[in-house]
């Protein structure tokens, strides 16, 4: 494809602008929720009916695609000044006695 440039060919059309979402994936994915929406009953028993740890493990992989994953973040924290929160604790054994 030798000198092809952007926008040469008259036959294809631009493409969807940037940002714009695909239609048939957003008509599929709300088909998919009112699906969902309207077998949560059976859902439900059906969950009910599955040996306990059948019933952890597809709940697991389904809280994969509801619940977003956390990521492990590393973070400095950097203070300056007195960072004191305004209280002391003490701690004493049972007779009273102070224990540092």
């Amino acid at each position: 494809m030798a000198g092809f440039k952007k926008g040469d060919d008259p036959k294809r059309g631009k493409g969807r602008p940037p940002g714009t979402k695909n239609k048939t994936t957003a008509q599929i994915k709300d088909a998919f929720q009112k699906i969902l929406s309207g077998s949560i009953d059976q859902l439900i028993l059906d969950l009910a009916e599955l040996e306990p740890k059948d019933r952890i493990s597809l709940l697991l992989k389904m809280s994969d695609k509801i619940v977003p994953s956390l990521k492990s973040v590393d973070s400095v924290i950097e203070t300056k000044g007195d960072t004191s929160l305004g209280f002391m604790i003490k701690y004493t054994d049972d007779e009273g006695n102070n224990n540092k």
